[in-house]
């Protein structure tokens, strides 16, 4: 029998821009559930075209945050980014923070 983690997702509630030397939101989303091994997508407004990245931090503190990086699309406004929860997620509370990426990917 396959066990499978629900970790319910709390996407980051502002979209603005920060000081100059900061990381910029890139999007706001709603409280959602997802289940360890699926999709998470969130639709990030990306005025600048800057290359973005997700973190996945974990309520539980046994569990080290997760950093994914997206590749760059060549264009402004809004894009779809996309990340795969793991299968080891553990259960709980847990937040995904998609943030402009200084690093070019």
């Amino acid at each position: 029998m396959k066990l499978s983690y629900i970790l319910y997702a709390s996407l980051a509630a502002i979209n603005t821009v920060m000081a100059a030397d900061h990381t910029e939101i890139c999007l706001s989303n709603p409280e959602a559930t997802i289940q360890a091994g699926s999709v998470a997508t969130a639709t990030i407004d990306n005025p600048l075209g800057k290359a973005c990245e997700a973190t996945v931090e974990f309520a539980n503190s046994d569990f080290l945050p997760l950093h994914f990086g997206l590749k760059r699309i060549r264009c402004d406004g809004l894009q779809l980014g996309q990340i795969t929860i793991p299968l080891e997620a553990p259960n709980g509370d847990a937040r995904i923070l998609w943030l402009a990426s200084k690093t070019i990917i």
